[in-house]
């Protein structure tokens, strides 16, 4: 072989075997992806992300293992921060629900929010339903706001913190009606509903999955949901539109995806596809009619101005509280 020849084998040798590792390393995902969440074994959001992943898994949607890490603690902030510090890492995601809105406007300490992040998508909404006791006078949402509005602060609601969606939504409502009643704060939502059962409170604003049991036995009726259309499990049950309410009450708990700061606007947009993909299998849509949740697809830019909607929203109901409390 001549010189010449030598050189033209070698270089083309030398491409093929580069080729090989530069292929590799530009294919994405190309190892295991991590999705962490602020909720405990069996919470909503830890729930959520192993449905979601193993629907992911089983239709080939994503090739790379997938595993769910529970990091608690402090309303959220030990997962956003943990999210946060991982800047730049396309490998990581996380599912995060109302908390990361409400957690950093409430709680001065926690410096870090969804602002530090990258939004992937918007999955959906746990949308709330106004419900009472099966036994209870009121009958539809208009009984209860009329016999509030002549009997103000005599119907009570119960309720987690007062810092709580349910509450603000209680102060919205009475604003743009005329109809006042109170607050009765419990340690969680569990005992809120108990209150209700046992006849102790007249009415909780809560998401079906946390009162289906006691809806579908017949010992709660729900008069009002605050969905954008009336649920599929509920059809029944007209929207707080319907009835006549037009405040801007809470769209619900916010069922999202997010990132680390800083990753490749080409990992946002594979997730996107992913994610879109993802809510169109019918295991997905399964797991959602069974948590009732309401189907909301956004992707990142659009995730990204519905939160900082839901933040301005909040903000405004929580110096409506401490207003209320001068």
């Amino acid at each position: 072989m001549n010189l010449s020849c030598f050189v033209i084998v070698s270089m083309a040798l030398t491409s093929l075997l580069s080729a090989r590792p530069l292929g590799a390393a530009e294919s994405y995902p190309n190892r295991p992806i991590l999705f962490i969440t602020h909720s405990g074994p069996g919470g909503g959001m830890d729930t959520m992300l192993r449905r979601i992943t193993d629907v992911m898994a089983k239709e080939k949607l994503v090739t790379q293992q997938m595993r769910v890490e529970n990091v608690q603690g402090g309303s959220g902030a030990k997962a956003m921060t943990t999210l946060v510090k991982r800047k730049g890492d396309d490998h990581v995601l996380a599912g995060m629900t109302s908390v990361w809105v409400a957690a950093p406007l409430i709680s001065p300490e926690i410096k870090v929010s969804y602002k530090d992040m990258t939004t992937i998508a918007l999955l959906g909404v746990d949308p709330n339903l106004v419900v009472v006791r099966a036994d209870s006078p009121f009958k539809t949402m208009k009984d209860l706001l009329d016999y509030a509005k002549a009997n103000p602060n005599k119907i009570k609601q119960a309720g987690a913190s007062v810092t709580s969606n349910p509450n603000f939504d209680r102060i919205i409502i009475g604003e743009a009606t005329g109809a006042h009643w109170d607050y009765v704060a419990f340690a969680s939502g569990g005992e809120a509903i108990t209150a209700l059962l046992g006849g102790h409170v007249n009415l909780v604003i809560g998401q079906p999955a946390d009162m289906g049991g006691h809806l579908k036995a017949g010992a709660l009726r729900a008069i009002a949901s605050f969905s954008e259309s009336r649920l599929a499990g509920y059809p029944a049950v007209p929207t707080l539109r319907e009835t006549g309410v037009t405040a801007r009450v809470s769209r619900g708990t916010v069922r999202g995806i997010v990132a680390p700061p800083d990753i490749p606007a080409s990992a946002v947009h594979y997730w996107e596809d992913v994610l879109r993909k993802l809510t169109k299998t019918q295991g997905y849509q399964q797991f959602s009619a069974e948590i009732e949740l309401f189907p909301k697809f956004l992707t990142s830019k659009d995730f990204r101005q519905f939160l900082d909607e839901e933040t301005d929203s909040l903000a405004k109901s929580l110096a409506r509280v401490n207003e209320a409390k001068k």
